[in-house]
């Protein structure tokens, strides 16, 4: 009897995995924080330079909040996590289920650190974990 093979929609999750942990360690990161620290940053800078102006010693803390941009560095991890999880899915598609489910599952929290696509990515991967010729060859 020869080896089944894989459904299509299980390397269909793995590859866009891969695209979008390339694209988070490459991009999206150093985007997401970019944008999270120039606007917190002007933003805190308006607000303590009219608090400088009414008198408030607070005032003097505003450019601090451009480090708010540090919470997009958090894509980072998760593009890793994508990247190993589409490898191993594409190596081994059996053995690589609670990679897989793990990855998805932090794919939909990347949205809290603005990774838009890691959440798109995560909500088809999901969407195609429940299909039934996945399911029947995850468990078989």
């Amino acid at each position: 009897m020869p080896p089944v093979q894989p459904p299509t929609k299980l390397k269909q999750i793995a590859i866009l995995q891969l695209i979008s942990g390339v694209l988070n360690v490459c991009v999206m990161a150093a985007a997401v924080s970019l944008a999270l620290g120039a606007s917190s940053g002007l933003v805190s800078t308006l607000c303590g330079a009219s608090l400088a102006l009414v008198g408030c010693p607070i005032g003097c803390l505003g450019p601090l909040g451009s480090a708010c941009g540090f919470w997009g560095l958090l894509l980072l991890p998760i593009g890793i996590g994508e990247i190993v999880s589409g490898i191993t899915v594409l190596a081994h598609p059996q053995g690589a289920v609670n990679l897989l489910r793990l990855t998805t599952l932090a794919e939909l929290s990347s949205l809290l650190f603005g990774g838009v696509i890691s959440t798109v990515v995560g909500v088809v991967s999901l969407r195609l974990l429940r299909d039934d010729e996945v399911v029947a060859y995850l468990e078989g």
